[in-house]
């Protein structure tokens, strides 16, 4: 078939001179178009404007919740404005906070301050509540490739089941750190509140069951966590 055609032939002529007309591009942070590639390519037009929106993928007008409806109403306002005048655009896909480094073991995991437990189990809590947030980052609402998985692997071992028609992730001795594995269910609602079961077993054979409540896909550093850990309660405030 000989594609792409080894031609230089470009669908507008070199130096060809754009339109004066109103444009507007929606770009995001981690698209594959990058935006500092969007808005060379913007440029050309004399009277366009660029919005890059924060932590935005691929296909922004597509997606759902309140950031794929700022998006869109700012592009209806654009359009329905017989004037074309630029909107008030200031929409952010920013619903989680980057990890960094992955954790190797339960030790390099920050501690949450969890009232009522000793050190140890607020160690333990806390690479649990790791593993609990690493598995539901998968449906991240404004993911497009995760969500469409079904099954992944945990980080260092273990299997992770998504089963979306009841809403349930289901870890099967998954291994976010390399000393402690987490098997059991979370239950995600649409408003993103997660609430889990799950069973800790540490490098020394001991097991530990926990329940586990806190709201997924904030942009918090750590949401504010409720539970029980042997069955005695415990919270800790998010940051």
């Amino acid at each position: 078939m000989n594609w792409p055609t080894p031609r230089d032939n470009p669908p507008v002529p070199p130096r060809a001179r754009r339109p004066a007309v109103p444009v507007l591009v929606v770009g995001g942070d981690f698209d594959t178009e990058s935006p500092a590639e969007v808005a060379r390519a913007v440029r050309t037009f004399p009277d366009a404007t660029f919005v890059k929106v924060r932590y935005g993928g691929h296909s922004l007008a597509w997606n759902g919740g309140a950031f794929g409806e700022c998006v869109r109403t700012g592009m209806r306002a654009f359009l329905s404005d017989t004037a074309h005048r630029m909107p008030d655009l200031r929409c952010g896909a920013e619903n989680y906070r980057a990890a960094g480094a992955f954790p190797r073991s339960a030790a390099d995991v920050p501690v949450i301050p969890a009232s009522g437990l000793t050190a140890s189990e607020r160690r333990t809590v806390s690479a649990v509540l790791a593993t609990a947030v690493d598995a539901t980052s998968r449906r991240n609402p404004y993911a497009l490739l995760h969500a469409r998985l079904k099954t992944e692997p945990g980080l260092r071992g273990g299997r992770v089941d998504f089963r979306d028609e009841n809403a349930t992730i289901a870890l099967d001795q998954v291994r976010l750190v390399t000393d402690l594995q987490v098997s059991g269910d979370i239950r995600l609602t649409a408003a993103g509140r997660a609430t889990a079961g799950l069973r800790a077993t540490g490098a020394d054979g001991r097991t530990h069951d926990l329940t586990l409540t806190w709201q997924a896909f904030t942009a918090q550093e750590r949401p504010a966590l409720s539970g029980t850990f042997d069955g005695r309660p415990f919270s800790a405030p998010g940051t």
